[in-house]
């Protein structure tokens, strides 16, 4: 069964700041893994802080495309509610 074949999603590292002040995101990175429940192949785009440190703790966003879109709409799309994603995780 390809249980995950049409789940993608876009990951978005958010600054862990308190103040919430707006930041950049890096250029948007495609992560490829198998998936261990089926040994299928999966995709998901991810985009880190300019500024991405991995030995300090982060927030993390999600976001989930609707059918009929993919993972490449939530990192790169000028669509409103992808980019209110990645406002969001700018900040």
């Amino acid at each position: 069964m390809k249980l995950f074949r049409n789940i993608m999603v876009a990951i978005l590292m958010l600054h862990s700041s308190s103040n919430l002040q707006a930041g950049k995101l890096g250029e948007p990175k495609e992560v490829v893994f198998t998936a261990t429940v089926d040994g299928t192949e999966q995709r998901y785009g991810e985009m880190l802080p300019e500024n991405f440190d991995p030995a300090k703790k982060h927030h993390i966003l999600i976001a989930l495309h609707s059918h009929g879109s993919d993972r490449q709409q939530c990192v790169a799309s000028p669509y409103q509610e992808f980019a209110a994603a990645r406002d969001a995780a700018a900040k």
